[in-house]
Formats: structure tokens, C-alpha cells, sequence
């Protein structure tokens, strides 16, 4: 009992005295107060081994037990573990190994996660690894590991574990691991409890996935202390704020704190200059490679303009740093990814201005800030809930930053943020593919172009029914009401019905069809008007290819001036125009572009002149042959 009591005492000082630190200007969150359930809280003290390239650290956890239920194991991630041999069921399934070739790799390349001394209130636990397989048996897997435990946890109970844990990183790949260089990205890293919850079915369980392809995030809200100890040549970056940092020797320690986040992530490296700005109350800082120093001051204009417009027209950003890691040529691999307060880009030295990837990476990283952290959805099982509506916001930021060729202005040529997102959703559309909301370790075919682009097409088909000021208003209502809860598709679909309910417009009657169709179906939506022969009389049809039936707006113009226009509700796949074509000057199917999910925009208009007709059609193409030349431009970033 005295072990316990001492155990509990030393955490609760630990954690509510330290994490306010030492350094009083350093505090992670705006609040006094905590912003979360703060279910899962850890104390780590590592030590990174260059030789070995290894972490050694110790955990201390503190896990409350918030259901109903008496807890008598405690399922946890290894995430590292998948990148032990080729045929873990992340690295054996198509996809999963992030396009590396694996072969060849000695003994020290690859990674690893190993526990010691696991103790519950001081008892050591007897079994200390019994690996589970919810998803797919797969024995050279151990990415996921449930601990029997002595102690049973009561319903709002909390208890303390302590363990020790040796990271073993691999040669980079997922973003985690070493370089050359002594570069070191460590992500995915230490023992990380799962998350206790109801599923679907209202059942009450450890939701702790094994690491597959597709599958990201999930882990319960807490409050993190780390403690590194590194080389003292070495500049690192963490999430949270520094709050304390001594050298001794030719080593270094930093010690920092995050408060009401699901996940730590820190790099170290010799290769990095730091560059410090600041907007509002948030201090930012890029760690970045010295032979981008022309780059520096586009990656922080994009940063500031993401805070500045996801604060308008989504919420205030609660915490008072973030860091950019602009990685080395030698560690891009550690790039293009989110983690809290903490992500990283991808830049090129002499990267042209009128080419604004660069831009819109850290734009789309730093908005995960809002979706994958804050809101915390299941990345697992919905993962569109967040690579979707980060997807979505990345282009109305770039085109609010940066105007209507947000992405690509040069040589003449101009490309818009959103264009480039049908783009990336059109290439693929007939092939075969999974539906926008299957569980990850499910899906099948093309992700990115169905779970990024295509979700954002199906925001954007919402915002432009309800208009953008409606629309905003339902996703600051649905942020507000979400935020550090974990929502699931249900509490974004309650927000989606009461809005189109509120403000009436012509998707409002079908709005569950349409999201049925557009989240669980694989059919594509593409409206067309053609002149069809009839013996010696043509006559204009209005035709629907695909299944995806929703209201398209028509507007006919008259060559006397005047102008009609109904809804046609597409329920049947061809509809004739009862008009007089000698008196028709054009005829043009959803000429708002609301319905951003239509694949085919090259149809949507019939102008009796052939030749007019052509020209635009050639236009056109020419524009969407040039979208897909920089799509898979952008797979070579």
C-alpha cells in the first residue's frame, strides 16, 4: 500500500507540477485548465544511442478507467514493431511498405519495440507480452499487446504503470527511424495504450488495432513529460514547449511538455538551423535544413495564413507552439506527415515560386492540428474524417492565400488547389476502389485519391449547396461540440442534417441519399446535355452516367435573351428538353459548380455552334491533361 501511495504521489507531482515547468514563458496550452478527459498520461525519461540506434527510456502511465466496466488487461500499441521483418501486416500488405524496397536490409536496419519490468502499483505483472490479432492473424506481428493485470481497475478508477521499453529505430521508413547523418525521427516510438470505448454495437472494449496500411492515429487524450537525452551537437524539436534544457559533457538534455494530446513525436539532428517567428500567442518554430534557407520564409507565411483562416472559420488553435521540421534531403522520409504541435514538410532547394507544393503541405500538416488532433476521430476505422476535411481545408486556405492559381503559376500555366484535388479523384474513377468510409485495413485500390480527394469533394459539394457562411457556421458548431471527444461519422452526419434542414435548397429532401451514395457506394456522378436524332428532328437530351443520382440545376438561354432554368432530379438517366433547339443559344447543366463530385465538367454545356462547342471542349481537355501531368509530378516531390 505505502508503494502505491508513493508511486501515486510522485506521478500526480511529477505531472501537474512539471508540466508547468520550470521555465514559466513556456506553457503548452492557453488554458489553466484542462482542455480533455486527460485519460492517458505519461512520464518518459530516453536516451538516444547513435551507435545502436536505439532509445532507452522508462514510462511511467497514469490510465483512468472512464467506462462502466471492471478492467483486467490493458491492450497497448508496439507501433514500432511493425517495422521489425518484411512480413509484419504493415510492411507484408500491398501499400504498406511506403514504396521501399525492403530486400537486402541488414539486422540494424530494421525496428523494433521491446518492454522490461512492466509493474502495476508497484506488483510486477507475470505475463509481459501476449500480442493480439484483431484484425489479421499474422504471428510475425506484434504491433499490438495485451498485459494481464494484477490490480483490476474500477469504473473511475485511474492506476499507474511503470515499465521499461528499449525503441529499437529502423532505417527510416513510415517516417520513423535514422539517416545518414546521424538524422533521427522518432515517431511511433514508445509503449502507447490503446483506447477503452464503446464500439458501433454499444460494447465496451479495447479498441488497439494492429499497424496495417491505411491506418493511422487513435489514442486517448492526455498529458505528456519527456524527458531526452542526446547528443549535445544535435538541435531537436518535439511536440509541446521546451521547458528545461542543461548539457553535461558531450551530452544534452531537454525536457519537454505537451498538455491534451493523443500522441508525442520528437527529431534530433546536427544538420538543422532553427529559424523562430511567431503569431498571436503561438511561437513557431522551423527546424530546417540549411540549404533551404531561401524556402524559410514561404514555409512560415504558409503556417501563419493556415492559423489565421482555420481560426476564422473553424476555431482558436489552443496551443501556445508549433514546429515545422523541414527535413534534409537525406531525411525527406520523415516528411509529409502530423503529429501534435509537431509536423513535417518537404521542400527542395531552388523550388520555384509559382510551384507552391511546399506551401500547401505545411498548409494541409498543420490543419491535422484541427482534425487529427483536436477533434481525435478513429483514423483507423473513418479515417476521411480527417485526411478528408484537412483535405478540403488545405484548398480553400491555398486559395485564399495564395488566389484562384493557388497551386501552379508558371510558364503561363495555372492551376488551382481544388483543381488539382478532382484531379487527383478523377484518375481514378471507373477503377476498382473501396467506398469512402470503410475501415482502413479493409479498403482496397487507389487511398488518397478516394479518403483525401473525393471526401473533400463531397465537403465541397455540401459547402457550395449551403453556401460557405452556412457552412462554416455547421462545421464551428460541429468543431465546438466534438472537439477532444472523438466524434464519429454520426455526430459529423447530425450537423450535415440540421443545416441543410435549417436552410432548405434543392439537396435538402435527398441529403441522407447523398450521403449514402457518396460514403458508402463507389458510384461516380457525371451529368451531361448532348442533341440526339430523332428521324429528321434532334432534340436535347439531359443525361446522367454513373448511379450517383442527386438534383443538378439546368439553365437554358434563349437567342431572344430570355433564360429558364429547373431542377432535374436525375432519377431517370435521360430527360428530353421539351424546347424549340432553333431557338436555344445555350443550355448548361449546374452552371454555380455545385456539385463538385461531377467527374466529367467537359459535357455540362451545349452550344448550337459546333465549333464554339469544340474549342471549349479542346480547352478544356487541354486544362485536364495539364492537371494530371502535375499529379504525378507531385509523386516524384
Amino acid at each position: 500500500m505505502a508503494s502505491r501511495l508513493i508511486l501515486c504521489l510522485a506521478f500526480v507531482l511529477h505531472l501537474l507540477v512539471g508540466l508547468r515547468g520550470q521555465n514559466s514563458s513556456c506553457r503548452p496550452t492557453v488554458s489553466d485548465y484542462p482542455l480533455s478527459p486527460r485519460i492517458a498520461n505519461y512520464v518518459m525519461d530516453v536516451r538516444l544511442d547513435t551507435e545502436t540506434k536505439m532509445v532507452y527510456g522508462t514510462s511511467i502511465i497514469q490510465w483512468t478507467n472512464t467506462s462502466p466496466d471492471t478492467v483486467r488487461d490493458m491492450h497497448m500499441y508496439l507501433y514500432l514493431n511493425a517495422f521489425a521483418n518484411a512480413n509484419t501486416s504493415l510492411l507484408g500488405n500491398p501499400g504498406g511498405s511506403f514504396g521501399q524496397d525492403l530486400s537486402g536490409r541488414e539486422s540494424i536496419e530494421w525496428g523494433g519495440l521491446t518492454l522490461s519490468d512492466i509493474r502495476q502499483q508497484g506488483s510486477q505483472l507475470d505475463v509481459l507480452t501476449s500480442f493480439v490479432y484483431p484484425d489479421e492473424e499474422n504471428f510475425n506481428d506484434s504491433s499490438a499487446v495485451r498485459l494481464e493485470l494484477p490490480k483490476r481497475v474500477l469504473p473511475g478508477e485511474s492506476t499507474i504503470l511503470t515499465m521499461g521499453f528499449q525503441s529499437k529505430l529502423p532505417l527510416i521508413i513510415g517516417r520513423s527511424g535514422y539517416a545518414e547523418n546521424d538524422f533521427y525521427h522518432v515517431v511511433h516510438w514508445y509503449p502507447k495504450v490503446g483506447v477503452y470505448e464503446q464500439d458501433l454495437s454499444g460494447d465496451w472494449g479495447w479498441n488497439c488495432h494492429q499497424f496495417l496500411p491505411g491506418m493511422e492515429f487513435y489514442g486517448d487524450f492526455g498529458n505528456y513529460d519527456v524527458t531526452m537525452n542526446v547528443p549535445s551537437d544535435m538541435v531537436v524539436g518535439a511536440s509541446g514547449c521546451l521547458t528545461e534544457k542543461s548539457v553535461e559533457g558531450d551530452r544534452c538534455t531537454y525536457r519537454y511538455v505537451a498538455e491534451d494530446v493523443i500522441d508525442f513525436a520528437w527529431c534530433a539532428s546536427p544538420d538543422l538551423e532553427v529559424v523562430e517567428d511567431s503569431w498571436r500567442h503561438v511561437d513557431l518554430r522551423l527546424l530546417s535544413a540549411p540549404a533551404h534557407h531561401m524556402l524559410r520564409e514561404r514555409l512560415m507565411n504558409a503556417a501563419k495564413s493556415a492559423l489565421s483562416y482555420l481560426d476564422t472559420h473553424i476555431g482558436a488553435y489552443p496551443y501556445r507552439t508549433l514546429t515545422i521540421l523541414d527535413p534534409p534531403m537525406h531525411g525527406l522520409r520523415s516528411g509529409f506527415m502530423e503529429y501534435p504541435t509537431y509536423i513535417t514538410g518537404g521542400a527542395f532547394t531552388g523550388w520555384p515560386k509559382g510551384v507552391r507544393t511546399i506551401e500547401s503541405l505545411v498548409i494541409h500538416e498543420l490543419t491535422h492540428q484541427y482534425f487529427m488532433q483536436m477533434l481525435a476521430n478513429n483514423e483507423k476505422e473513418e479515417p476521411w474524417m480527417d485526411e478528408g476535411f484537412v483535405t478540403y481545408y488545405e484548398d480553400r486556405i491555398m486559395e485564399h492565400a495564395y488566389g484562384s492559381h493557388s497551386l501552379f503559376d508558371l510558364w503561363g500555366y495555372r492551376v488551382s488547389n481544388q483543381a488539382f484535388t478532382r484531379s487527383e479523384y478523377q484518375g481514378v474513377v471507373g477503377k476498382p476502389q473501396s467506398p469512402i468510409a470503410i475501415e482502413g485495413w479493409k479498403r482496397q485500390g487507389p487511398y488518397k485519391p478516394i479518403v483525401y480527394a473525393k471526401a473533400a469533394l463531397v465537403l465541397s459539394t455540401l459547402e457550395a449547396h449551403l453556401g460557405q457562411t452556412v457552412f462554416d457556421q455547421m462545421m464551428k458548431t460541429y468543431f465546438e461540440a466534438n472537439k477532444f471527444g472523438h466524434p464519429r461519422r454520426k455526430d459529423f452526419v447530425k450537423e450535415v442534417r440540421l443545416a441543410f434542414d435549417t436552410h432548405q435548397n434543392a439537396l435538402s429532401d435527398g441529403i441522407d441519399q447523398f450521403l449514402t451514395q457518396a460514403l458508402d457506394s463507389t458510384s461516380y456522378c457525371d451529368y451531361g446535355v448532348s442533341l440526339e436524332a430523332e428521324g429528321e428532328d434532334y432534340h436535347l437530351i439531359i443525361f446522367r452516367e454513373g448511379s450517383f443520382v442527386m438534383p443538378v440545376e439546368v439553365s437554358i438561354r434563349y437567342t431572344d435573351g430570355r433564360s429558364d432554368s429547373f431542377i432535374y432530379d436525375g432519377k431517370m438517366p435521360a430527360h428530353r428538353l421539351d424546347v424549340d433547339i432553333d431557338q436555344v443559344a445555350e443550355v448548361s447543366l449546374d452552371p454555380a459548380f455545385k456539385i463538385k463530385l461531377d467527374v466529367n465538367r467537359l459535357n455540362n454545356s451545349f452550344v448550337p455552334n459546333p465549333s464554339q462547342n469544340a474549342a471549349n471542349r479542346y480547352t478544356l481537355r487541354v486544362t485536364s491533361w495539364l492537371q494530371h501531368v502535375f499529379q504525378v509530378s507531385s509523386f516524384l516531390l
